[in-house]
């Protein structure tokens, strides 16, 4: 949950007891890039609230990056959506407001079409 794009963008708004479950465990480090610092990830959390998108670059997996967004239903996170790229051609200001558009499209989407 730590180390990918969509778990971040859950965890950013999840319940405030979940979050302090997570920063007070050990965090697992997938790659050598993994956030394994819980005050690192705080500022992470902290950020993506601001933002309103997740980023992971190479996290959970080495040549991997990441963007999510968080998808709502009653002001609950509900879900998330992402994109992947190659970690050598990520350049995350371009494709995040397509991702933080498309979170917002389907957290507005009738139910039944979920």
């Amino acid at each position: 949950m730590t180390c990918t794009g969509v778990g971040k963008a859950l965890l950013a708004h999840a319940e405030a007891e979940l979050l302090e479950e997570v920063l007070h465990r050990p965090l697992r480090r997938l790659t050598p890039y993994s956030i394994v610092d819980p005050a690192r990830l705080k500022d992470e959390i902290r950020r993506i609230r601001t933002t309103g998108v997740a980023y992971e670059r190479e996290e959970a997996r080495l040549g991997i990056a990441r963007i999510a967004a968080p998808i709502f239903r009653g002001g609950t996170v509900v879900a998330a959506v992402s994109i992947a790229a190659p970690a050598t051609r990520f350049h995350p200001p371009r494709p995040a407001p397509a991702v933080k558009t498309a979170a917002l499209g389907v957290s507005r989407a009738p139910l039944k079409a979920m």
